[in-house]
């Protein structure tokens, strides 16, 4: 009868010791065994003649005195750790934020610096940049703020965002850009107000994120 590829397999397994027409020859078939969870199979080869013969060992049948147990299919122990791979490359982008809920009086007596509503440190790179900030306006007059980014080396790249106050309102400001620096560099969100004079503005909570590229275009 013609050998089965797991008969075929059995016989490379044991290294030649079962002569190839011995399993061809094989009394019984483990089309059902073992009937076990391991996986193991178990078979007893004749010391003479290289006769086979698949049993259950799992449900205790043994081989006798003139056969050899051999069993195959079995998981071994494991392997030593692999040796640890080169450091991958950094990805295309990587994210930074900081928000920052600290009441900031905003007053056009101070500096850009001075209304500065909130900042973050930044390694060299690319970065798109997005800042926001709330502002709380209280008495003013006619006038017009304005929200910017700022950083303290590298190329920047942005529009300010101007708007008029509402007195006593919330007012959220978005402000864009793009920043390219071989060195490390701050990066701040600035409100100021515009002349004529606008009074008590208020930040109270503002946020700064920037996202790595790899390159800007």
């Amino acid at each position: 009868m013609p050998s089965s590829p797991l008969l075929i397999a059995l016989a490379s397994a044991t290294a030649g010791t079962l002569a190839a027409v011995g399993i061809a020859n094989a009394v019984s078939t483990p089309q059902k065994i073992p009937d076990s969870q391991n996986g193991v199979i178990t078979a007893c080869v004749a010391k003479k003649g290289a006769a086979v013969r698949f049993i259950d060992a799992q449900k205790g049948k043994k081989c006798g005195k003139k056969q050899r147990t051999v069993r195959f299919n079995q998981t071994g122990p494991q392997g030593a750790p692999g040796v640890q791979g080169p450091q991958g490359e950094r990805g295309p982008s990587e994210g930074f934020v900081r928000r920052d809920t600290t009441d900031v009086s905003i007053s056009s007596s101070q500096t850009p610096a001075q209304n500065t509503v909130v900042s973050m440190d930044l390694p060299a790179g690319n970065y798109d940049l997005t800042g926001t900030a709330q502002l709380l306006h209280g008495v003013t007059n006619v006038g017009e703020m304005i929200c910017s980014l700022r950083a303290s080396a590298g190329t920047l790249t942005s529009t300010p965002t101007y708007f008029k106050p509402i007195v006593a309102t919330n007012q959220t400001a978005t402000v864009t850009g793009m920043l390219s620096t071989d060195v490390p560099t701050t990066v701040s969100v600035s409100c100021n107000p515009q002349s004529p004079v606008i009074e008590t503005s208020q930040s109270k909570e503002a946020t700064v994120q920037a996202v790595r590229l790899a390159s800007i275009s």
